[in-house]
């Protein structure tokens, strides 16, 4: 029975560190007013035992841009993760979610035939945004 759940344990981490490293694609954009082409999302994570960093990520669509800030996200527990002191998301075993409702913010990561899916919300209930795409590791 200990061996199983080693096993189990150990397929958790290799799977969830599937992610890390450089992700370049493209996507789409929506907002209540419009919807554009993303010709660039990109993303630079790394999983380690004790946290999840995002070192840079970011989107171009047409005249809407961003970059992530580098973020570290600690990780308690087998799945939880933290950011300054507040519980902010989750890993499973293909991916995770960050989820902020206080500044309407959620990502989604998941890790999918090879690709990664990407899903960025920002919704404060008049308006939204919402930037997704699928990435290839570099």
């Amino acid at each position: 029975m200990k061996s199983v759940f080693i096993l189990l344990t150990l397929g958790f981490c290799l799977n969830a560190h599937s992610f890390t490293g450089r992700w370049q694609g493209e996507g789409v954009s929506q907002t209540t007013r419009a919807e554009r082409e993303c010709d660039l999302i990109y993303f630079h994570f790394k999983l380690s035992a004790d946290a999840l960093m995002i070192y840079e990520g970011g989107y171009s669509c047409g005249i809407l841009r961003a970059e992530y800030p580098p973020s570290r996200f600690e990780r308690r527990g087998e799945s939880e993760l933290w950011y300054q002191g507040q519980k902010v998301g989750e890993l499973n075993s293909n991916g995770f979610f960050l989820d902020v409702p206080e500044e309407f913010f959620r990502l989604e990561i998941v890790l999918k035939d090879g690709q990664l899916e990407t899903k960025e919300l920002w919704d404060d209930g008049s308006s939204y945004l919402k930037v997704s795409g699928s990435l290839k590791p570099l």
